[in-house]
């Protein structure tokens, strides 16, 4: 299973790759897929999804108009993105490409790696095409030490002149405009000159894999947050196979990492549309829906900040949690978290029926971490939910590290939430 989940984390360098490899696996598991643009038909013990912007997805079984049992995740991670205007005008006899970060990540990170590129092409026909070279195509060279004496006295990146990626030799001519469009449109047997639009992000293009004296690691970009996604993914086809009589949702949004204000967000009126027009499409009232809505449970899904040993100080010296220690329960006063002591109650449950460990995590009360997708959707739906994460070093690096027996609890522990 853990082959698996790296597999799924290295064929989705983006989240419209995500998305598309989500729903591989759902047809293959008998899933049929809903169109927002069409009217629904739903059957009880039915088993469906919808995609928005093809980066982001909700999937559920239906049983009947009780609660629901939701895991909520995101499709994203932060990397660099082009920008419309992509190419800069020569200079140093080098070609450079014109990127913006998406999201905040570990800047030094991505320095010295050979980065590939993948995303989604618009045509001027109005098709759409994704696109992922999976080769080494680009690098964001350091300057020297020499050159940069301060460079380990605590440098200040700016993302607009130090992370430009290196694309090629210019022989002292100016670039064509379309000269990587070229280079990615010829992989799909178009032209680049039939292009409308297009987001193109660039990617580490190693791929992750296991390290430690016991392999007990895994090491790989995207692990905030494809490893929980790959988990909740699983764990609602197993309810599949297994049956059960309660309601199950699993959903995947864009644009976390940015804060979740989108056409395809959390923050998006995508899991609010879905979960009205279920009852619409079966019959049933709106009192029904808010009925649901009260007796429904989220997991809200995301990477946690394990206790590091070189940083102890950095978290809180008694609700840190650690590497290999479970799935991480995650509470926050100032409930950035949306976790309160009745969702957090279902989900310690649900590790004790599956037999795993869990922990659990708060901030340090003068370090206020980040929101999650859990507040957005309590606040918008009413939906009781609980944050919860598998813990993590180097979260937001170019690669992430985290612990092989967390992921497998993981995913045990979520099974048994649905089932």
């Amino acid at each position: 299973m853990i082959q698996k989940i790296l597999d799924f984390i290295n064929e989705s360098p983006t989240a419209f790759h995500a998305v598309k490899n989500i729903k591989n696996i759902l047809d293959e598991s008998g899933f049929c897929e809903l169109d927002e643009k069409e009217k629904w038909s739903i059957k009880q013990s039915g088993s469906y999804y919808v995609v928005r912007n093809n980066s982001s997805i909700i999937a559920f079984i239906y049983e009947n108009d009780g609660g629901f049992r939701s895991i909520g995740t995101h499709t994203d991670s932060p990397c660099f993105k082009l920008k419309p205007m992509h190419i800069l005008p020569q200079k140093e006899g080098c070609i450079t490409l014109n990127t913006q970060p998406y999201a905040k990540t570990i800047m030094s990170t991505w320095f010295d790696r050979p980065l590939s590129i993948a995303g989604r092409i618009v045509f001027a026909d109005g098709t759409e095409s994704l696109v992922n070279l999976k080769k080494p195509l680009f690098i964001i060279p350091n300057i020297a030490i020499h050159l940069n004496k301060a460079v380990n006295d605590g440098y200040k990146y700016n993302a607009q002149k130090d992370l430009l990626p290196l694309a090629a030799l210019s022989d002292g001519k100016e670039p064509d405009k379309n000269f990587i469009l070229d280079i990615v449109c010829k992989d799909l047997g178009r032209k680049a000159n039939e292009v409308d639009a297009f987001d193109l992000f660039l990617y580490d293009a190693q791929k992750g894999g296991l390290c430690g004296i016991n392999n007990e690691f895994i090491s790989s970009a995207r692990i905030d947050n494809l490893a929980l996604t790959f988990a909740a993914l699983n764990a609602l086809v197993e309810r599949k196979s297994f049956g059960g009589t309660k309601n199950a949702l699993f959903c995947a949004f864009d644009n976390e990492e940015i804060g979740s204000l989108s056409y395809s967000g959390a923050q998006s009126d995508f899991l609010k549309t879905v979960l009205k027009r279920i009852f619409i499409a079966t019959g049933k009232t709106e009192e029904h829906l808010f009925i649901s809505l009260a007796n429904s449970v989220l997991i809200s899904a995301d990477a946690a900040h394990a206790a590091h040993p070189n940083y102890s100080e950095k978290t809180d010296g008694v609700s840190q949690i650690r590497l290999g220690g479970g799935l991480a329960i995650k509470c926050s006063a100032r409930m950035n978290y949306a976790t309160t002591a009745t969702s957090a109650a279902i989900l310690k449950r649900a590790c004790e029926k599956a037999g795993v460990p869990y922990q659990y995590y708060a901030e340090r009360s003068d370090n206020p971490v980040g929101c999650t997708i859990g507040p957005i959707i309590t606040a918008a739906t009413g939906i009781k939910a609980v944050d919860a994460g598998i813990p993590m070093f180097s979260m937001h690096s170019v690669r992430e590290l985290a612990a092989v027996s967390d992921i497998e609890n993981t995913l045990k522990a979520f099974s048994a939430f649905y089932l």
